[in-house]
C-alpha cells in the first residue's frame, strides 16, 4: 500500500528536507537497513508529501533535520497498521525491540532445520506469509 504524509512549509536556511524510509532489515547495531521514499514538493521550503511503498507491520522513519538546534529535529517511528494508519513509536530503542519482537515470532514459527535446530532458514518462508504475520501481531498491539 502506498503511505502519504503531508509536510508543511519549511524555512530552508533552518531546516533540511523532510524525508521517510522503511526499514528492510536490523541487525541491532546502530544502524537498520533502509528503503528511502520520496518527498514530492514544488521545492524552496513549500508544503509537500512524503510517499513510500509499505505492508502492515512494516517499521517507517520520518525526520526532518534542524540546523540551527538539533536537539529540535523531526526523527519518529512508525508500524504501519492493517488500515493503513500509523501507530506511533516512542523512540529507536522501542523501535529496534518491535523490530525483534517480529523477527523472533517469526522464526519462532517455523520448523528448526535438521542441521542446526536453533537457526530458521527465513529464505524459505513465503513473503506473504511473513507479512500476514507482521499485520496479525501489529492488530493485536494496537
Amino acid at each position: 500500500m502506498l503511505i502519504k504524509i503531508a509536510t508543511r512549509r519549511y524555512n530552508r536556511r533552518r531546516e533540511g528536507r523532510p524525508w521517510l524510509c522503511r526499514v528492510t532489515a536490523w541487525d541491532g547495531g546502530s544502524k537498520p537497513d533502509i528503503v528511502w521514499g520520496s518527498w514530492i514538493s514544488d521545492g524552496n521550503g513549500s508544503a509537500g508529501e512524503l510517499r513510500i511503498e509499505a505492508n502492515p507491520g512494516d517499521l517507517l522513519r520520518v525526520g526532518q533535520k534542524d540546523h540551527r538546534r538539533p536537539d529540535k529535529s523531526l526523527d519518529q517511528w512508525y508500524v504501519v497498521q492493517p488500515d493503513g494508519q500509523l501507530r506511533s513509536i516512542p523512540g529507536k530503542v522501542e523501535a529496534l525491540r518491535y523490530w525483534e519482537a517480529q523477527v523472533a515470532a517469526l522464526t519462532a514459527a517455523e520448523p528448526a532445520t535438521a542441521a542446526d535446530p536453533s537457526t530458521v532458514d527465513l529464505s524459505t518462508v513465503p513473503i506473504e506469509a511473513l507479512r500476514a504475520e507482521l499485520a496479525r501481531r501489529a492488530a493485536e498491539q494496537s
